[in-house]
């Protein structure tokens, strides 16, 4: 009876020690973004283009071009799920 005791005091002081080793080393003061201080450094450096803001898509559009993608999308999707659906129906033997 006086062992059990003795395993779970030692048990329980090792649990403790071993939460006080995971516990995180926090410094005094909280870590600071430095990035602040080198703004306009940094800023300073950079092209100045103002006429071209670099986008990704430069209207004006051509509609013909754009319905043609748009089409094209909607189509292959379609097309590839009816094809898998007339495929599986031959594959399993439903269609012959």
């Amino acid at each position: 009876h006086v062992t059990m005791l003795a395993q779970r005091s030692s048990s329980a002081l090792a649990l403790s020690a071993s939460r006080q080793a995971a516990r995180r080393n926090l410094s005094s003061q909280p870590k600071m973004h430095k990035v602040k201080d080198h703004w306009q450094n940094l800023k300073s450096k950079r092209p100045i283009d103002q006429d071209d803001l670099h986008l990704t898509f430069h209207p004006p559009y051509n509609k013909g071009t754009v319905l043609l993608v748009i089409g094209g999308a909607v189509a292959i999707g379609y097309g590839s799920t009816a094809y898998s659906f007339v495929h599986q129906q031959y594959k399993q033997g439903y269609w012959k």
